[in-house]
């Protein structure tokens, strides 16, 4: 049985309405805060344009190309010396 979006709302406000188990609504509030946090920080991300990528590409190749990178060992070495404090 395959419902559409407005009858499976109206069921679970209908659920909502009938519920008695504080327990269980206050775990449906915060699942509902999580996820509204969710939305809200995808919506803040954007997604790079084709020239952005581009431009950010011919950095990184460039910055390569000077010696301005790390390597993976220095990474790893770094963070070795950092748990070891």
């Amino acid at each position: 049985m395959n419902m559409d979006l407005q009858t499976r709302k109206f069921k679970a406000i209908e659920y909502l309405v009938r519920l008695k188990d504080e327990e269980l609504f206050s775990v449906i509030e915060s699942t509902i805060r999580e996820v509204e946090k969710q939305q809200i920080k995808h919506q803040t991300l954007k997604s790079f344009t084709v020239e952005q990528l581009i431009e950010r590409a011919s950095e990184s190749s460039a910055d390569y190309l000077s010696g301005r990178y790390t390597s993976q060992e220095e990474i790893e070495q770094f963070f070795k010396r950092e748990e070891a404090l």
